[in-house]
């Protein structure tokens, strides 16, 4: 949370919080931390935080998003209102192409995402987004056990794995506002190192290693794919740069093409854009897509419609020739998280097998449990024992 004149581009840092603070009642500032609504007295004359927060409730209902955290919090001078509850619930499940359920895998509970299968199969990256264990975790896919990767304080988002399965990149949300990206070794413990490119997240990395697909995230100005080259220069160059957003690209596994998201149509569609180019970008979804992930012998192109099911377009290539796709088909429906808040978005929330036969979707199991809004006139902080 930060504190800023209407007159001046300055600002002051007062505190980390999930959401966006409410002053309310009695002089406080309420606001919300790993899920507990906290209450801190605000100094109007210092302008700037006093004494120690106040447990005020537990379990605030909210959505943390990548960049955007709600909370079922609001206020005024003489009253608070606010929500409790748990939240839509999640699963990551397996299906096979019918849309049979398999299995799950891992916990159920309401902050996982992004789920990427490891290489090798055994392993499954995902993070937490809100709570007190929010950050990047590891699903050991054989025991079904989970583990924290990231050990340090932060907002850790979009972990994807190197292609041989023994390093990370993600990016984070730096307390100064920044979003970079980084890369760490997987079991040496060894510290993160920030890739030499600023204001971007992390999508994907190239099956031979050499690039790292991202988006540059910069206020007020589109979003557009970007390319790092881990090799050579190491400078990083724009793949597709327009005043409309890209973003959720994806290598193809012979690394020819990158599919991604656009809203240039006035939707956001699936397109193809032939790596590292020349050559003109095709449209690959009918009707709306989103979340592109290929097959793992690059023969089939899969992507979420806007009813949530789950397309597949087969795509063959003679030598010589340019890559021919058919048109989309269904597989099957599925009950996958979907992101509400336009402009927002979470990620793929879906992986597919290493032998392409089966695909781990982040579902959501039920919807939150209703509770009565509070309202509290005249709030005032626990007296003292």
């Amino acid at each position: 949370m930060y504190l800023g004149s209407l007159d001046s581009h300055d600002a002051k840092r007062l505190f980390d919080a999930d959401a966006a603070a409410v002053l309310g009642p009695s002089g406080f500032l309420f606001f919300v931390r790993g899920g507990t609504l906290l209450a801190r007295r605000f100094d109007a004359r210092a302008l700037e935080p006093a004494g120690e927060p106040v447990r005020v409730a537990d379990e605030l209902l909210g959505s943390y998003s990548v960049f955007l955290g709600k909370a079922a919090l609001a206020g005024s001078s003489t009253t608070l209102v606010y929500r409790t509850g748990a939240g839509v619930q999640r699963q990551f499940m397996w299906f096979d192409r019918s849309g049979n359920a398999l299995g799950t895998a891992g916990p159920s509970d309401s902050t996982i995402h992004n789920p990427d299968i490891s290489p090798d199969g055994q392993q499954i990256l995902f993070q937490r987004v809100g709570g007190l264990d929010r950050g990047i975790w590891l699903l050991d896919s054989s025991r079904d056990t989970v583990s924290r990767f990231t050990i340090e304080e932060g907002r850790y988002i979009f972990p994807t794995w190197s292609p041989d399965g023994a390093r990370l990149v993600f990016s984070k949300l730096e307390g100064d506002g920044a979003v970079n990206a980084y890369q760490r070794a997987v079991r040496s413990g060894e510290p993160e190192e920030r890739l030499p490119i600023d204001q971007v997240v992390v999508y994907d990395w190239s099956r031979d290693g050499r690039f790292i697909l991202l988006t540059k995230v910069i206020p007020s100005r589109s979003r557009d794919l970007w390319v790092l080259p881990l090799e050579g220069d190491g400078k990083p160059f724009p793949l597709v740069e327009t005043r409309f957003e890209e973003r959720e690209g994806q290598f193809a596994p012979d690394g020819s093409f990158v599919a991604f998201e656009s809203n240039e149509t006035g939707r956001f569609e699936i397109y193809l854009q032939p790596f590292p180019g020349p050559g003109e970008k095709s449209l690959v979804s009918t009707g709306g897509g989103e979340h592109p992930r290929w097959r793992p012998d690059g023969r089939e192109l899969f992507y979420i419609a806007p009813d949530g099911s789950l397309m597949a377009v087969p795509l063959t290539a003679a030598e010589g020739k340019d890559l021919k796709l058919d048109s989309p088909a269904k597989l099957f429906s599925t009950r996958i998280l979907r992101e509400t808040t336009p402009g927002y978005n979470y990620n793929q929330q879906y992986d597919v097998s290493p032998d392409g036969k089966r695909f781990l979707i982040n579902v959501t199991t039920e919807d939150a449990v209703t509770s009565p809004i509070i309202v509290v006139l005249n709030w005032k902080p626990p007296e003292k024992p």
